[in-house]
């Protein structure tokens, strides 16, 4: 392994200046695994070392299950799930994959069906960086369909506007024990950040109103 720090300096001539992009950075500082050809293999879930770790091994693994000759259900279940991850494949290209795999166990369906809801969650998402309240309402709506059939992301960041949206949704039709179970969900994963208590106060605020106007009825 060679550690490998690039600093984007946008200085003219210099090398390597669309690199951040290449490996899908978004920020500064990124951290992103790469094999021997330079491609990402694994994305750290965290600032941390133990997020650090986390990543070297899924990185491994990622590099090991590539090299396999002839690979299980399992393997080609696990393979999918880490591309998913990495960003590398969009919710139809997914899907088209997870379709050719034979011989999956219910088990093995059911971990290739939360494996590849994060990418339906965001294939919802409205595709422009200020949606209006009709664009989040419409992905809220959906939010609650698959909150209602048991289907919830489970990493951060999707979980996140998969519930916020559902907010929107909750206000527009006046669902107030939408909007709480929601926002339950929403407190329970991130309600002891306390940058986020704002966020929380203004959420109070509008259930609040929504219950006000329920019991005026």
């Amino acid at each position: 392994m060679v550690l490998f720090a690039h600093i984007t300096s946008n200085v003219e001539g210099d090398t390597y200046q669309d690199l951040l992009n290449e490996k899908g950075g978004r920020g500064f500082p990124y951290l992103a695994i790469l094999d021997a050809e330079g491609n990402v293999v694994a994305k750290p879930p965290s600032r941390s070392v133990e997020g650090f770790r986390t990543a070297v091994d899924a990185g491994g693994k990622f590099a090991d299950l590539k090299a396999k000759k002839s690979p299980t259900a399992a393997d080609k279940v696990e393979l999918l799930i880490l591309e998913i991850g990495l960003g590398n494949l969009t919710y139809d290209e997914a899907k088209t994959r997870a379709e050719e795999i034979q011989g999956l166990d219910d088990e093995l369906k059911a971990k290739l069906a939360q494996g590849l809801l994060p990418l339906e969650v965001r294939s919802h998402i409205p595709p422009v960086r200020n949606p209006t309240v009709e664009q989040r309402a419409a992905a809220g709506k959906v939010f609650a369909e698959m909150f209602r059939a048991g289907r919830v992301p489970a990493d951060e960041e999707t979980v996140q506007p998969f519930f916020i949206f559902m907010l929107d949704h909750a206000e527009a039709v006046k669902d107030a024990e939408l909007f709480r179970t929601a926002l339950g969900k929403l407190t329970e994963r991130f309600g002891d950040n306390p940058r986020a208590k704002g966020f929380f106060d203004a959420q109070q605020a509008r259930l609040a109103k929504l219950e006000a106007e329920a019991a005026d009825k």
